[in-house]
């Protein structure tokens, strides 16, 4: 009996500790669960130790609720795949770094398929109707990206939208159709009908972060997700605050 009491005392620890592991891992985000930290300064020691971070968070939202997860970050990962479902198929984007990428349709069955750029394409961007697509390469001291618009009559195209002059990396769009979106070194916002940008923040800290993600917490707070922690944006306070675990 006293050995049986000792094997589920420690199958009941054993699961407290599963479950503790996964909560500070992934789980619904709450601020008060995050240590607040000084903004890393470009280039200091703790700039650089967030640089070689092997944690990835990223934000996401689950029926309107805001979650995060944290991912292993994979050192030589090549590509990096997106997709949107449209009405015939699927369409995918491909980001392989400097080893360039693409974007292409492909049927529901997987027969049938075509390319319709080249490119580093990221995220797509839905605003009611109308589609959209990150695209951009931050490599060495040089960082290009742009807005892609896609359109389908016979077959899926795409053009250039907007000129970013900066990689972007995540977007998400409000409710009044404007793109928040994370870039390289800036976060703007894009009036995506009217072809807008405007710059919120500049020659920003986490350039060397890779941003993998952003959604709102509400109409005046954004979050990031990226390497080695989140970035908390109040847009009407003007402040930006850094979060890790």
């Amino acid at each position: 009996m006293f050995f049986k009491n000792c094997l589920n005392l420690m199958g009941i620890a054993f699961l407290v500790a599963v479950i503790f592991l996964r909560s500070a891992f992934a789980g619904e985000f709450i601020e008060k669960n995050w240590k607040h930290k000084p903004i890393p300064q470009s280039q200091s020691k703790q700039w650089e130790a967030t640089n070689q971070s092997e944690k990835e968070w990223r934000v996401f939202k689950v029926n309107n609720q805001l979650f995060f997860d944290k991912n292993k970050r994979k050192k030589n990962s090549k590509e990096r795949v997106t997709q949107i479902n449209v009405n015939d198929g699927v369409l995918y984007g491909v980001d392989a770094g400097e080893w360039g990428g693409k974007l292409y349709w492909q049927s529901n069955s997987g027969q049938e398929k075509y390319d319709i750029a080249t490119g580093n394409f990221k995220q797509f961007i839905k605003d009611n109707d109308d589609v959209y697509i990150l695209e951009g390469l931050a490599h060495l001291s040089s960082s290009t990206g742009k807005i892609w618009r896609i359109s389908a009559k016979d077959k899926w195209t795409a053009e250039e939208y907007l000129d970013l002059e900066d990689a972007p990396y995540a977007a998400v769009v409000d409710n009044s159709g404007n793109a928040y979106v994370v870039t390289s070194q800036k976060l703007l916002k894009i009036s995506l009908k009217n072809k807008v940008v405007s710059t919120l923040y500049s020659d920003m800290f986490w350039w060397g972060m890779y941003s993998n993600s952003i959604e709102m917490m509400n109409d005046a707070t954004l979050v990031i997700g990226m390497r080695g922690g989140i970035v908390k944006v109040s847009l009407k306070k003007n402040e930006i605050v850094w979060l890790t675990k």
